[in-house]
């Protein structure tokens, strides 16, 4: 299955991208975080609800926004923003991001005595 990217650069292209929706990160309110494979890469998938833009084409505007700014964002403390890609299957936009090895709340108590903050 070949896919487009809707990223506005030319910087993150790939031939192939699966997700994987049954394998769940995490869920939120503007949607759900699964596993995917961009060519050979594993990474992390935010895919949105789909109330969200059945309800006003402004959620699909601030999802953009969204991808622009972690486009530009180059950090070791942000995981790697990789690409957008449209979900040939829903139709839905998807953000394409670097796949970590834990969540951040697991982080944040493994090293709760190594930080400034002490974390509730």
């Amino acid at each position: 299955m070949a896919s487009k990217l809707l990223s506005r650069s030319d910087s993150f292209k790939y031939k192939h991208v699966q997700l994987y929706k049954n394998d769940r990160l995490g869920v939120g309110t503007f949607g759900v975080v699964c596993k995917a494979r961009c060519d050979q890469l594993e990474c992390a998938a935010k895919l949105l609800h789909q109330r969200y833009l059945d309800a006003a084409e402004l959620d699909v505007r601030q999802f953009h926004k969204e991808c622009d700014l972690l486009e530009q964002l180059r950090s070791p403390y942000i995981t790697q923003y990789l690409g957008r890609w449209m979900d040939p299957e829903t139709r839905l936009p998807v953000l394409l991001m670097e796949l970590m090895d834990e969540n951040l709340t697991a982080f944040l108590k493994r090293h709760q005595g190594q930080l400034l903050y002490n974390i509730q």
